[in-house]
């Protein structure tokens, strides 16, 4: 299964995917409430919808070959003012990070991923 798991960007078309993955993250950090977590949900989905193509989130996926996403990892950047080690001043925060359990050892590739394809850790300089 591991090599049959392929990491994608996600995509607005990717946003249910996303909220739940991220609902999941949410249950195994303790949150129960239902309500609360719904709530969670539509923020997350509306934030998604327009963060996605703006280019403000940048998310990852990590998909069996039926097409069901079981991981994610993504990284929004946070501007700072710029200094001598960091002349963009753009600092990468990543987060949502989760796997769906049964799939752990496959789904570590995600998070990464980011590092492969140059957003974790900043823009460079």
């Amino acid at each position: 299964m591991v090599d049959e798991i392929t990491i994608r960007q996600a995509a607005v078309a990717d946003i249910a995917d996303l909220v739940r993955l991220r609902r999941m993250m949410f249950e195994a950090m303790g949150y129960s409430d239902p309500a609360q977590l719904d709530t969670s949900d539509a923020a997350a989905a509306a934030y998604f919808a327009s963060a996605i193509p703006a280019g403000e989130f940048h998310g990852w996926l990590a998909v069996t070959p039926a097409g069901e996403a079981v991981s994610s990892g993504s990284v929004v950047f946070d501007q700072h003012p710029p200094g001598p080690g960091n002349l963009s001043g753009q600092v990468g925060y990543i987060m949502n990070v989760v796997t769906y359990p049964p799939l752990s050892p496959a789904g570590r590739r995600a998070p990464h991923h980011a590092d492969y394809a140059g957003v974790a850790g900043g823009t460079g300089n």
